[in-house]
């Protein structure tokens, strides 16, 4: 039974990006025992048992919702799955979503059905991204640590970020960039120039305003890209 189970969440377009940075400020500082906080660039959500919740936060931003019992483990299964992100099954959130998890654990016990639930959810998750058509998603960072700590959690394969690969290989992509980045020339020409598809999933922005005028169209932010109807291509590249 999960009847005693409750979630906050805050996620574009709902709650705009400053918003929701001042809501997982406000998490952070409050170190609420024996609940698990998930924070991406598109989502801050809260979970925990009803009691924990019930103070939580004094005010709570227009457009969060309060999620309660099966409703609950839908939804975090759903995250961990990648089916509530702008970009379907994108590899990052379920980094994040056990980013989470291990700081809460960290700090206290968790109430036990809690800890089954993001224990399930991270297995669907990685479960999951084995199914993906075209075989394992890829994992371009900056950083080939950070890389391959997110490609450990959703069995991705490996690839540094390098403005070539991105042109020839990744055609059509969706492009998730963690930054700020510092982004030399030569970089900026070859992202400008290659005819890829952007999104700037990060807060502050990675993509430079000189590259973001460069790129026009073809650069979309997170929030806006939680409101486009349009077609969207079909992969991940995250740093």
């Amino acid at each position: 039974m999960t009847v005693d189970l409750v979630a906050l969440v805050a996620e574009a377009p709902r709650v705009p990006a400053p918003e929701r940075e001042a809501l997982a400020a406000t998490l952070r500082a409050a170190a609420l025992a024996g609940t698990v906080v998930v924070e991406t660039c598109h989502r801050v959500e809260l979970y925990g048992a009803r009691a924990a919740l019930s103070d939580a936060v004094d005010e709570l931003p227009a457009g969060v919702r309060r999620l309660e019992g099966d409703a609950v483990v839908d939804h975090v299964i759903g995250v961990a799955v990648g089916l509530r992100s702008v970009m379907l099954a994108e590899d990052q959130v379920l980094h994040q979503v056990r980013q989470g998890v291990t700081a809460a654990r960290s700090a206290g016990p968790l109430p036990p059905e809690l800890d089954r639930l993001f224990d399930t959810a991270l297995r669907a998750g990685r479960r999951a991204r084995t199914f993906l058509p075209g075989g394992r998603p890829v994992v371009g960072s900056r950083d080939p640590a950070h890389a391959a700590e997110v490609a450990r959690d959703t069995g991705a394969a490996t690839a540094t970020f390098d403005p070539g690969l991105l042109v020839r290989d990744f055609d059509g992509i969706v492009v998730a960039l963690a930054g700020p980045w510092t982004i030399g020339q030569a970089t900026a020409d070859a992202v400008a120039t290659g005819g890829a598809w952007v999104a700037d999933l990060s807060a502050p922005p990675a993509i430079p305003d000189q590259l973001a005028v460069r790129l026009g169209a073809r650069l979309t932010t997170i929030d806006a890209l939680a409101t486009d109807t349009g077609p969207r291509p079909s992969g991940s590249l995250v740093g």
